[in-house]
């Protein structure tokens, strides 16, 4: 994977001087090589039945569009695509892994060793925790670097408590045959994300 993207990004000159001058050239050769991009499901397919860690794996590869899509548009890399990059990246364990505890059986016998199958239910609702707390600071730094305002701070913290109390009730359950907890922070992981992004958007139309 990493050989791919240093390969396609090596194709775009990513450095300072070819964006500068070049922004045409970054955004031909962007789009004339995402066909790189497919290429990376093939590798998470393989990885998906070699390692537990495949969600972060794969979760990398999903979170590359907010970049690729910044660096067509406007011919560089900036600060805010890398915090929606790093956003995506850490939400995709608890997301995915909260769904994966209730389907291990499954998992079990498709071969598949998803985090819950190879560590166990314990094991993966602490990692759960911890990359929701990680996850939370995360979505905080667009604040910080000046990213975004009030609005998507006040969004960004309702947010963050209400998946910090899910992840820590179910990191608290004890009942592996309850799949409650697990399920109510799964669907509410997809809300999560689309709130992040709603509040970004409407803190961007916002008078300054």
């Amino acid at each position: 994977m990493r050989q791919q993207y240093s390969e396609l990004f090596g194709k775009i000159q990513l450095d300072e001087h070819s964006f500068e001058t070049r922004p045409g050239r970054v955004r031909r050769d962007l789009l004339e090589n995402i066909g790189v991009i497919p290429n990376e499901g093939m590798v998470q397919v393989r990885l998906k039945r070699r390692t537990p860690q495949n969600i972060v794996i794969g979760g990398a590869a999903g979170a590359l569009p907010p970049v690729i899509g910044w660096a067509a548009a406007t011919g560089h890399i900036a600060v805010e695509p890398l915090l929606l990059f790093l956003i995506i990246l850490l939400w995709s364990p608890p997301h995915f892994w909260a769904l994966s505890l209730n389907r291990a059986g499954e998992y079990a016998r498709a071969g598949i060793p998803m985090l819950p199958v190879v560590a166990g239910k314990d094991a993966t609702k602490r990692q759960i925790l911890l990359y929701s707390v990680l996850l939370v600071g995360a979505s905080l730094l667009p604040c910080a670097f000046g990213c975004a305002g009030a609005l998507y701070g006040a969004v960004a913290c309702i947010a963050d408590a209400v998946l910090l109390i899910l992840a820590m009730r179910l990191h608290a359950s004890k009942d592996d045959r309850d799949a409650a907890p697990a399920r109510r922070l799964f669907g509410f992981s997809i809300l999560y994300l689309f709130l992040l992004f709603s509040g970004l958007l409407a803190d961007a139309a916002l008078p300054r």
